[in-house]
């Protein structure tokens, strides 16, 4: 439902033409996008949580930023006539060279708890599976990451410069993992027993082999994940979630690179590590190529090819168990249970099975 207040907006900037398609967001926040459909054009609408709206304001200048900078399908972001947000101190939010113009935060539209965003409407259609992009669409993809990164590696900021420093995402990943190894594998595997019917349902049953690779891998990775979030790494502005549903397609094109939300500085092999670990599995030869055509691309040799796919392992060890923990409330929480059981989820976690099974086959590990 879109508040009046908006509503109105929407009145000033299309007349009173246009109408309101909802779309599920193919994310796994689940948060709305709706489309915007007019006379001007196609529009995508979507909201963020109030609290948000700094963060947002500096994830939209860099958006703003790469869509000028670069001939890449980046969304446009449209700008408010009324209702934008208004900071004390504006100039925290300055984002670019240190002579150049402020960037104030009129591409966000404030009511109640939420602030929105408005952006022009990429066509295409994202790859559905893991595994299943083609040679030359990938290629497209990694020179896409090598596009913005290679823009972005020099960008002066006002109140951070790009250095290589121990990066935040790399010590949380060795952590999370740490606790697992410690204790959080032994305590799921007591709740995951108490479960009645885990081996007749399919969802569960698939769970249940995601937990016991995971043990077995995240035991092989624990001492090189340790390693990487001690090494110093180059930083700089990233999009940080260049997931697979997150590139548009027509064909092996790419016609749209949607949700810069997660965007801020970062270590590029993050970027890498999400987007190729989420279009190939990991026994595809085609992961040394794709680093080897990124780094030729940017003209740096800083990006290892070891580090992208340590991050990558953890990564999805840590994204499978989060369903793992999830599971294992369903005894007492029907909510849990529901999530478990839903279509999108469910489909998720097989997914997430099938990247488990990859990642044990190229290590050369068995699962208890």
């Amino acid at each position: 439902m879109i508040p009046q207040p908006l509503t109105d907006e929407l009145d000033r900037l299309f007349g009173n033409g246009w109408k309101s398609v909802p779309i599920g967001s193919g994310g796994f926040s689940g948060a709305t996008v709706t489309r915007i459909e007019s006379a001007l054009g196609t529009y995508a609408l979507k909201p963020h949580p109030i609290s948000f709206s700094d963060r947002i304001a500096s994830t939209h200048a860099f958006q703003e930023f790469l869509a000028a900078r670069t001939e890449l399908p980046i969304p446009h972001l449209l700008r408010w006539s009324r209702g934008r947000l208004h900071f004390n101190s504006p100039q925290k939010h300055r984002i670019g060279n240190r002579n150049g113009p402020p960037q104030h935060p009129d591409t966000l539209f404030a009511i109640g708890e939420y602030c929105w965003e408005l952006t022009d409407w990429k066509p295409g259609e994202p790859v559905r599976s893991t595994g299943w992009i083609r040679d030359e669409a990938l290629n497209n993809v990694i020179d896409a990451i090598a596009t913005m990164h290679a823009h972005v590696r020099d960008w002066e900021l006002t109140w951070a410069a790009p250095v290589d420093c121990i990066e935040r995402g790399l010590e949380l990943r060795a952590s999370k993992l740490s606790d697992y190894m410690q204790s959080g594998f032994d305590r799921c595997k007591t709740h995951w027993e108490s479960i009645p019917d885990r081996r007749s349902q399919p969802v569960l049953k698939s769970l249940g082999r995601i937990l016991s690779l995971a043990r077995a891998v995240g035991s092989r990775l624990y001492k090189p994940m340790q390693e990487l979030a001690t090494i110093p790494v180059p930083s700089h502005w990233i999009a940080r979630d260049l997931w697979r549903e997150h590139f548009l397609f027509d064909g092996d094109r790419i016609t749209g690179i949607i949700d810069f939300t997660a965007s801020k500085i970062s270590w590029p092999g993050l970027d890498l590590a999400r987007s190729l670990g989420t279009f190939l599995l990991d026994e595809d030869p085609r992961w040394e190529a794709a680093i080897e055509r990124y780094r030729f691309a940017v003209g740096k040799q800083e990006i290892e090819l070891h580090d992208v796919r340590v991050t990558h392992r953890v990564s999805t060890i840590l994204s499978a168990m989060h369903y793992v923990e999830t599971a294992c409330q369903s005894t007492e929480s029907p909510q849990a249970w529901r999530l478990i059981r839903e279509p999108r989820i469910a489909a998720r976690i097989l997914e997430l099975e099938t990247c488990m099974d990859s990642i044990a086959k190229a290590m050369q590990v068995t699962g208890a």
